[in-house]
């Protein structure tokens, strides 16, 4: 699917639940809206002018991650900028991160190349704790400065997918909903639509 309505994942999600049995797979690119159209008239010369073979195995798409690089340069000029509104902390671990989480702090990820569509996929990315009911309101109130019922959404290692939602399928550019376990409802709060959904990026 292409165009901006494919960036509807509630509608993306029922087509592929009220379709199940009659079509095989829904794919939405990461970038399907107007800013995509150069890698789609690429994807149309490959195709359809050089007849080069279909093939959207995960070696072979082009990355999410095309946007604006920083070097270690640039990102310590900023700091230097802000040097007296942040504390600098280097050599954190995963544990560290991990504390924080807990702590009920707020995380942000930046690393590599941005994301070139609009979801955060984990380069330019807000982290935070899914359990504390109140971290959806905070960070929609301190961090994104909209309004507090706005959702998040989940990042789920793809092994545990299944665990958690129902119909699942891998979903790495978070381009669908999905519907939450009866038996994993109120767990994870942070991430829950108000219907007991979450639009999910998997992980591997």
């Amino acid at each position: 699917m292409a165009g901006g309505v494919s960036l509807n994942s509630v509608f993306t999600g029922k087509i592929i639940d009220k379709m199940k049995g009659r079509i095989e797979n829904v794919f939405v690119p990461p970038v399907p809206y107007d800013g995509g159209l150069s890698i789609g008239a690429c994807q149309y010369h490959w195709h359809h002018v050089l007849e080069q073979e279909r093939n959207y195995s995960d070696s072979f798409f082009v990355t999410p991650y095309l946007g604006e690089e920083y070097s270690n340069e640039d990102v310590q000029r900023a700091i230097d900028r802000n040097s007296e509104k942040i504390e600098v902390q280097k050599n954190v671990s995963i544990d560290d991160c991990a504390n924080l989480l807990v702590d009920n702090k707020i995380i942000s990820l930046f690393q590599g190349r941005s994301e070139s569509g609009r979801r955060a996929l984990g380069n330019r990315s807000i982290i935070a704790n899914p359990i504390n009911l109140e971290m959806k309101a905070m960070i929609n109130d301190k961090v994104k400065h909209r309004q507090w019922y706005r959702p998040f959404a989940p990042s789920v290692l793809e092994e545990y997918g299944q665990e958690w939602f129902d119909n699942y399928f891998v979903s790495p550019y978070m381009g669908f909903v999905f519907r939450i376990k009866k038996d994993k409802i109120g767990k994870a709060p942070a991430i829950e639509h108000f219907d007991s959904t979450a639009r999910i990026q998997t992980v591997s």
